[in-house]
């Protein structure tokens, strides 16, 4: 009997994740194979006529069967990218959204700007989760010095992983400020904002797989913000910023919170889809 070559191989892995409801079925066909084979798209192309061993055959199998029982493909991986970054996650850790990186961007161009005197900026994420926010600013500005917290000792020892080689990256368990002390110039945040009603109706793939206490906002997804919000103003250097993801119907309410509790500047910021995504603002100067 023939055994299956590359080419062969390739549509039957596609043709399995597009049944299952994959969204990118060739994207994620690839990254199996690079994981299963160390091949790239351009090796997959050249080598398309011969046939795998049948040991990483049976790696892609296994990876193949854990992504069709519905786990998330950068679990079954292990990894996922964040503003060409490789980041190590599991389920201990959401997965990391482009919204996010928008959100890591901006701090960064900012950091940037505000850098400009040559001194150390001090910067916090909170709720660090995977350490996302924090290695992209890491991997931006190797002169800050960057806070990482978070609640959970899982996240924690999940993000320890992609801390690994940062030498300006301290972890701090935390339950959001009661563990730090300030002053920060600058706050990045992605926590938890979706109303609990609304955590049991996601998706399967985030329901059943990505962790609750990092999703979980309370009954209307503010509880957090109001926390992060209420405290900002102690937590910032005169001028410094605060940076948080919120939900695309929580700008009004987010704004009001930021107001109420004295901070200057308050606006939202939307995503690359349009949709409301950030809280940006900053503490009031002496």
């Amino acid at each position: 009997m023939n055994e299956k070559n590359f080419r062969l191989l390739q549509i039957e892995t596609e043709f399995s994740l597009a049944h299952f409801g994959a969204e990118n079925p060739r994207q994620e066909a690839e990254m199996l194979f690079e994981r299963a084979f160390g091949m790239s798209r351009l090796d997959l192309f050249m080598k398309k006529d011969e046939q795998p061993d049948p040991a990483q055959k049976a790696e892609l199998d296994r990876l193949l069967l854990e992504r069709l029982s519905g786990r998330p493909i950068q679990y079954v991986l292990g990894e996922a990218d964040f503003m060409g970054l490789r980041l190590a996650v599991d389920e201990r850790v959401l997965i990391p959204r482009p919204e996010t990186e928008e959100l890591a961007a901006l701090g960064i161009e900012l950091l940037r700007a505000a850098g400009g005197s040559g001194r150390s900026l001090r910067v916090l994420d909170l709720c660090t989760g995977s350490g996302a926010i924090a290695c992209a600013v890491s991997e931006a500005l190797p002169e800050a010095e960057i806070t990482a917290s978070d609640l959970s000792e899982d996240a924690l020892a999940l993000a320890a992983l992609n801390f690994k080689g940062r030498a300006n990256i301290m972890a701090v368990r935390s339950d959001l400020f009661d563990e730090l002390a300030g002053p920060y110039d600058m706050i990045l945040s992605n926590p938890p904002y979706i109303p609990t009603d609304t955590v049991e109706a996601l998706e399967s793939v985030v329901k059943d797989h990505e962790p609750h206490l990092a999703l979980d906002g309370g009954a209307d997804g503010l509880d957090i913000v109001r926390r992060i919000i209420s405290r900002a103003p102690e937590m910032l250097a005169p001028g410094g910023s605060l940076l948080m993801e919120i939900g695309d119907d929580q700008g009004e309410a987010a704004a009001e919170l930021a107001l109420g509790a004295g901070l200057k500047d308050v606006g939202i910021v939307k995503d690359a889809q349009g949709r409301d995504r950030m809280l940006r603002c900053r503490a009031p100067r002496p």
